[in-house]
């Protein structure tokens, strides 16, 4: 199966789940309130320093990725 058609269903999928969530506005429901309560963003839970200081550091090497092409930085 092609790449292109996998990543189609991927979001596909997504889009499945994150609407639902969104229009019956349940907390924690869509993927950014799951990622705002595991990494303690909107309270400062248990070790939430660390937590937030690893969400930083994935967001951090995703955007050098999507920024990079072959290691080499291109913006």
């Amino acid at each position: 199966m092609p790449y292109g058609l996998l990543w189609v269903l991927w979001i596909i999928a997504f889009f499945a789940i994150e609407i639902p969530a969104w229009r019956d506005n349940h907390e924690g429901g869509t993927l950014s309130e799951y990622i705002w309560a595991i990494f303690s963003v909107r309270t400062k839970g248990p070790g939430w320093l660390w937590r937030r200081l690893t969400l930083l550091t994935a967001l951090g090497a995703l955007f050098y990725h999507f920024t990079s092409a072959n290691g080499w930085f291109v913006i």
